[in-house]
């Protein structure tokens, strides 16, 4: 029995060693970029990426939780333009501004989530005139403090963060080419 404590005590001393390595060697900050060609002319598209208005319409989080609860203010599409929110299922809290603009080729949205974890992600969108269309670029980034860091490596959060961003840009297309981004489920 004696040693079965130790084999264990020594086991679990080494998972909190690999565990602490993680957490110094692990990247504090996490990127992810979508891209997505929108059949519609720039000007149109940075419109509706930048009308906090609009955004409920094409919004990614509001299919998971159409019930979701959200204000306005400031001047819609104008640097300091806020949409807060407060999520029914998710139980989610938080607010995102835009904070630069740049002519009609890119914008920055930084969001300030309260619940369920804190945390302060930003949104930069790049636009471009492509063939039949524009080409939007979105790079989602974030801080992650430690240990979180270690945390993100061994959960791995960037499939479900990628797919909803790329839900969020397939909505905003089918918005501004068709009208309408198809109900919130």
């Amino acid at each position: 029995m004696k040693k079965l404590l130790t084999y264990l005590g020594f086991g679990l001393g080494i998972l909190i060693a690999l565990f602490v390595v993680l957490v110094v060697l692990a990247p504090t900050a996490l990127t992810i970029t979508c891209t997505s060609v929108i059949q519609q002319d720039q000007q149109t598209v940075f419109d509706h990426l930048r009308s906090m208005a609009q955004f409920p319409r094409w919004s990614p989080w509001r299919v998971q939780d159409p019930e979701q609860r959200y204000t306005l203010s400031g001047t819609d599409g104008e640097i300091g333009a806020t949409f807060s929110w407060q999520g029914v299922a998710e139980e989610s809290v938080g607010h995102q501004t835009i904070t630069e603009l740049t002519g009609n080729s890119g914008l920055t949205i930084a969001c300030v989530i309260e619940k369920p974890f804190p945390s302060n992600p930003e949104y930069r969108y790049a636009l471009r005139a492509v063939p039949g269309g524009t080409e939007v670029t979105q790079t989602f980034s974030t801080h992650l403090g430690r240990p979180t860091n270690a945390i993100a490596v061994l959960i791995g959060p960037e499939g479900e963060i990628r797919s909803t961003n790329q839900l969020g840009l397939a909505r905003l297309a089918q918005l501004v080419e068709t009208g309408s981004a198809g109900a919130a489920k």
